[in-house]
């Protein structure tokens, strides 16, 4: 298992610290199968429409959560883990690649209604599982 970024999650990586602890985190979780305390609920967007076939996912982020919020949350079933921040990303077609496509620090909710955004998204992910 391999997981590549999009260079904008590259070049987050250079000017903020908590992308790369994400990045590292994510390459545990998809591992482990181990959501630790950074990542919640993991679900496939439905839309717009042909967004399944791409595998265009996107998992919670906990982090930065106040530590109250936090410690109710890890005792919960990771579906039950919910808050407005997103990683976004994708599986590969044929492997069991991965590709970090995007952060949604806040208002992820809404911003994933967004139809160019997520058309955006769509075509990352389908050009990355032509390789993958």
């Amino acid at each position: 298992m391999r997981v590549f970024r999009t260079l904008q999650i590259i070049e987050a990586e250079k000017i903020e610290p908590r992308v790369k602890s994400i990045v590292k985190d994510f390459i545990e979780y998809k591992t482990t199968n181990d959501p630790g305390n950074t990542f919640g609920r993991d679900a496939k967007f439905s839309r717009p429409r042909g967004i399944e076939f791409d595998d265009v996912r996107h998992v919670h982020l906990l982090y930065g959560m106040e530590q109250k919020q936090l410690n109710f949350l890890k005792i919960k079933h990771q579906y039950e883990r919910c808050s407005d921040s997103f990683l976004v990303y994708c599986g590969g077609y044929a492997s069991g690649d991965y590709l970090i496509i995007d952060i949604i620090w806040t208002s992820a909710h809404k911003k994933s209604e967004n139809i160019d955004r997520m058309q955006q998204y769509m075509k990352i992910a389908e050009n990355f599982r032509k390789n993958h």
